[in-house]
């Protein structure tokens, strides 16, 4: 097993390792396979993240382009950092962004996703993450206490092949684990799912 602060690092460093062009090409991968591996018709709400640049994560813009084109009844929630906790916020494609000091794009007002509605799935930003679902980010837990709510919604994490930790990684009682993992070589279920 991997310390968290390892494998964060570890993963930071492989995702940074990758050019920009091989980076565009996987990024591309995963939302092809996003588009044929999810059951999209059974989706009233889905959320997705929206990718921190300067951090190189993976951009799935492209997949929520294709979700208002091909499941218009499907409503898109992106996260927004209200204190401790994420609230999970509906976008348009007329919705205004703006980055925040993390460089984080946040949508500007919103519908707010109301307590005791759910989320069908959940795409989760990884740094790191093995193969029975623990997974880490950048340490401040905001997605795990998210999930932790949201116990019925289908938690796919979203990275890429080189941020798996094969030798697995600890995870603490707050952890959250994942039922899958989508990279831009395969999709992996995990013992969890």
């Amino acid at each position: 097993m991997i310390a968290k602060d390892a494998a964060r690092q570890q993963g930071r460093t492989a995702r940074a390792a990758l050019n920009p062009a091989t980076r565009a090409g996987f990024n591309q991968r995963i939302v092809t396979a996003c588009q044929g591996v999810l059951e999209w018709p059974a989706y009233r709400r889905m959320m997705v993240f929206l990718p921190i640049e300067a951090q190189q994560e993976i951009d799935l813009t492209p997949l929520v382009q294709w979700v208002w084109q091909t499941q218009p009844e499907l409503k898109v929630y992106v996260p927004r950092v209200v204190g401790n906790d994420l609230e999970v916020v509906n976008i348009t494609p007329v919705t205004p962004l703006q980055k925040t000091a993390w460089g984080v794009p946040e949508p500007v007002g919103g519908e707010v996703l109301q307590p005791g509605e759910g989320l069908d799935v959940i795409l989760v930003p990884l740094l790191a993450f093995d193969t029975t679902g623990h997974r880490v980010g950048y340490g401040r837990g905001y997605y795990d206490r998210l999930l932790a709510v949201h116990t019925e919604s289908l938690r796919i994490g979203i990275a890429y092949e080189a941020q798996r930790m094969i030798d697995g990684i600890e995870a603490g009682p707050l952890d959250q684990a994942l039922d899958g993992v989508m990279t831009e070589q395969r999709w992996t279920p995990t013992a969890q799912a």
